[in-house]
């Protein structure tokens, strides 16, 4: 099972890391990395399907939430996105949820927290007809 997933963070290390774990842990999957929601929106518009968006919070140029808004709203786009973020604001978690993220990790996360919410994504989301 071949997964397609897009990790949007600001920082270069955190981006790596999460791809390195993506790949090992989960070996079919292919990774594509955005520094920001812009560069995030650039990929989403490139890629033929994208089964999981990982998505910080915090980031310059584009807000991740801004990011959400705009893939929820004017792009329609129902790809689940999964928020690895340091933001522990009930507000932003609370608008996270609003706008249908899957789950969310606070940062800093072990692999195991980080293996235990990818393997729920595939159970519960991962090639359902309602996302595709």
């Amino acid at each position: 099972m071949l997964m397609e997933v897009l990790v949007v963070d600001d920082n270069p290390a955190i981006r790596d890391i999460l791809a390195k774990m993506l790949t090992r842990l989960f070996p079919n999957t292919s990774v594509m990395k955005a520094k920001d929601g812009i560069e995030a929106l650039k990929s989403v518009n490139s890629a033929q399907h994208l089964d999981l968006i990982i998505c910080d919070i915090n980031m310059p140029n584009m807000h991740g939430l801004q990011f959400l808004r705009i893939l929820r709203k004017d792009y329609l786009n129902k790809t689940p996105v999964l928020v690895v973020s340091g933001e522990t604001d009930t507000e932003f978690v609370r608008e996270a949820a609003k706008l249908g993220v899957v789950g969310y990790i606070l940062k800093p996360f072990t692999t195991e927290k980080f293996k235990e919410k990818i393997e729920e994504f595939i159970r519960n989301y991962k090639d359902k007809p309602e996302i595709s």
